[in-house]
């Protein structure tokens, strides 16, 4: 009987973890969700930003970030690569070159993404006290 419980509650432990997780590459779209300030705790919703934003991960590594802020719409395109980050999974994207689309703090034609409770993160600025940039997946 013990072997059975220990038996189900790995295979249970297994089955939480892996739906817990997602794999970026398998969703289609994400939408920017919100941001959040470290430095002040605070978080701010893309609509009171008055900013609908949506990245694609393509297979072939193109990758796709496209905003509409104030009726007007600007994209940039970049390639991503599988990649691991201060021991975080995720993917860099790298860009061509700058744009006002791409948000770290070194001012490199670059992004970092990886996923933390089912919520696609960027937070390329938080280390200059930016926000972290917070993606759900689009249905």
């Amino acid at each position: 009987m013990k072997k059975l419980v220990t038996v189900l509650f790995v295979l249970s432990s297994l089955v939480y973890s892996c739906s817990n997780s997602i794999d970026p590459l398998q969703v289609e779209t994400w939408r920017l969700a919100s941001t959040f300030a470290y430095m002040t705790g605070t978080e701010a919703s893309a609509e009171e930003l008055g900013i609908d934003e949506q990245i694609y991960f393509e297979e072939g590594g193109r990758f796709i970030k496209s905003r509409e802020r104030d009726n007007e719409t600007n994209s940039v395109e970049g390639v991503w690569q599988e990649m691991s980050r201060n021991g975080q999974n995720g993917l860099l994207v790298n860009y061509p070159e700058n744009s006002p689309l791409v948000f770290n703090c070194f001012g490199s034609p670059e992004e970092f993404y990886f996923v933390r409770e089912g919520i696609l993160i960027q937070d390329g600025a938080t280390p200059c006290d930016g926000p972290e940039y917070r993606y759900l997946a689009v249905d």
